[in-house]
């Protein structure tokens, strides 16, 4: 364990395990406002029963057991977004942000040509290149490794995770610290604990992170991660594990927002997991490995109250293919964080082989002057 004074000193440490975030007091202010929260569905979250597609008739036809009922009245039904797709019931939290214009949906967005391993997905998803590229550093590390005279905090990114997540590995200007608890000796005392969120991992660490953020304490990118998605049993519909999952993501992110208050125009976050879920449900009442997914995007500068992205359709285009096809790069929206909140950046440094997205300009319209966009069911 190293000591504060040492912490606060070398920007290049990591201090490593589930104990408590130490105090960044002393790191220097922001010149100007900020703050990147990247949330990893880890396991491959199921997009069709996150964002329902309730119009395409093959939903209700391939799941027979699972699918969510479209919106209307009753308990446990879809909650409608525009006439087309549907919030899962669980993610009610979410709808205000979505009504107000400040979240965002990207449906069939994932990694093209992505593998369906976890190792393998999730080693694409955080570096940005194809599994066995020469290139090790992660995505946001290359990011945070750019140069920036405005960047005076001495503490680059935050992670509340089981370990360094890799989207970091290579930033050797930033400093990680991996914790679950904020320590409240380290933190203004005026500040009260806030409640509404979930009692689970993932509700403490969006906790601290918040506190850290309403402290004003100096961080440019967190990383928080929600296990529990890899649903090949037993995933359930309106209710069952699925619909925890979703109930306990939900209430993170609302909580998390609403505990910000006018600060939380200072941060962007973004949902990811490494692929979505087959189409069709399996015997064993869960969903097996697929491809394109959802993001979710909230912010300030996102043009929410939309889904965005191309509708692909659930027909699937070769026997076999068990997964929604991907018709937005995951890698477009990431390219588009730093440039569209935090700082300019060279999307080709972030991405080398990733093309320019009409779904990226359409969630981040600031960045290139385009007009928001919806999904073309």
């Amino acid at each position: 364990m190293i000591t504060r004074r040492a912490f606060v000193r070398d920007g290049t440490a990591a201090l490593v395990g589930l104990g408590v975030v130490p105090s960044f007091a002393g790191v220097a202010r922001r010149t100007r406002p900020g703050m990147l929260v990247v949330v990893l569905q880890s396991g491959g979250a199921d997009a069709l029963n996150m964002v329902v597609p309730f119009r395409d008739p093959d939903y209700y036809c391939r799941r027979p057991t699972i699918a969510i009922p479209p919106p209307g009245r009753g308990r446990d039904v879809a909650i409608d977004l525009d006439g087309t797709f549907a919030f899962h019931p669980r993610m009610a939290p979410l709808m205000p942000w979505y009504r107000a214009g400040r979240l965002a949906v990207v449906h069939a967005c994932g990694l093209p040509d992505g593998p369906s391993t976890h190792l393998e997905a999730g080693e694409y998803l955080h570096t940005g290149v194809r599994h066995g590229n020469a290139r090790t550093d992660g995505w946001l590390a290359r990011w945070l490794s750019q140069p920036d005279p405005t960047r005076l905090a001495t503490v680059r990114a935050l992670s509340a995770s089981r370990g360094v997540p890799r989207c970091l590995d290579g930033a050797a200007a930033a400093t990680t610290v991996i914790g679950w608890q904020v320590e409240s000796a380290d933190l203004p005392r005026e500040l009260p604990e806030r409640t509404g969120y979930p009692a689970t991992s993932f509700g403490h660490a969006m906790r601290s992170v918040a506190r850290l953020v309403r402290g004003r304490q100096g961080f440019e990118a967190a990383v928080v991660e929600s296990g529990g998605w890899d649903t090949h049993t037993h995933q359930g519909g309106a209710t069952g594990a699925l619909a925890d999952r979703l109930d306990d993501l939900a209430h993170g992110i609302a909580a998390f927002l609403e505990d910000l208050g006018d600060r939380a125009a200072e941060v962007t976050l973004v949902t990811l997991s490494e692929f979505g879920r087959s189409i069709s449900e399996n015997r064993y009442g869960g969903t097996d490995h697929g491809r394109g997914g959802v993001v979710l995007a909230v912010g300030e500068r996102v043009a929410g109250g939309v889904v965005h992205g191309r509708w692909p359709g659930l027909a699937p285009a070769k026997p076999g293919d068990g997964g929604l096809a991907v018709t937005t790069d995951v890698r477009s929206i990431l390219a588009h964080l730093p440039a569209s909140h935090l700082t300019p950046t060279d999307r080709r440094r972030l991405f080398p082989d990733c093309p320019e997205s009409d779904s990226a300009r359409a969630v981040f319209p600031g960045v290139r002057g385009s007009p928001p966009g919806r999904c073309e069911a």
